[in-house]
């Protein structure tokens, strides 16, 4: 107990400076930038391993606030005896919202929701069958600032959808939790 109590005191100390320098750009003005990001998604759907990529971009308010959008594709093929046919395509985009915690620490975290809509296709042929959903996913990211224009992310969340009328999956098939690796460009 006397070792927590003394691990916590020295959180609350190290914190310290951080907390009084965020309050001094506080005080400073408004700042903006922006940024762009390739981004890899690890995740499941029809319980079969899945992997995104995609890119992110976003303007950065007062090194707190983004408001931007993503676009996210799978890359690999889903196929499984419970479907009729594989899940070759899955493509969705949409807006992004992102709170930065800390920002003025080399390492910081921050909170980002990502709704939108998109697609999901069964075939390749010129008339596929195909979804169009919704999806929310909130996500926690843990970021390390190697330089002033970069930032290599690592987060957990979980992607919710919506709206899936075919008859071989549900929506809690394309709904699952997941990872994310992000590598951000820009000015923060």
């Amino acid at each position: 107990m006397r070792t927590l109590a003394v691990l916590l005191i020295a959180v609350v100390l190290a914190a310290r400076p951080v907390v009084a320098q965020e309050q001094q750009a506080a005080q400073a003005g408004f700042a903006s930038g922006g940024f762009g990001a390739p981004v890899l998604k690890f995740s499941q759907m029809v319980d079969q391993f899945a992997t995104f990529a995609g890119v992110r971009g976003g303007w950065v308010a007062n090194h707190r606030f983004v408001v931007g959008g993503g676009v996210y594709a799978l890359v690999n093929t889903i196929d499984t005896p419970d479907l009729v046919e594989p899940i070759s395509k899955f493509i969705y985009a949409g807006l992004e919202l992102e709170y930065i915690g800390v920002y003025t620490s080399p390492v910081h975290y921050s909170f980002l929701v990502f709704a939108g809509a998109g697609r999901r296709w069964r075939t390749d042929e010129p008339d596929p069958d195909h979804d169009e959903v919704w999806i929310i996913e909130p996500a926690l990211n843990l970021e390390l600032a190697p330089a002033t224009f970069l930032r290599v992310g690592v987060g957990a969340g979980y992607r919710f959808v919506g709206r899936v009328t075919s008859g071989d999956t549900t929506n809690g098939d394309l709904s699952a939790a997941f990872g994310a690796l992000t590598l951000k460009l820009g000015s923060f």
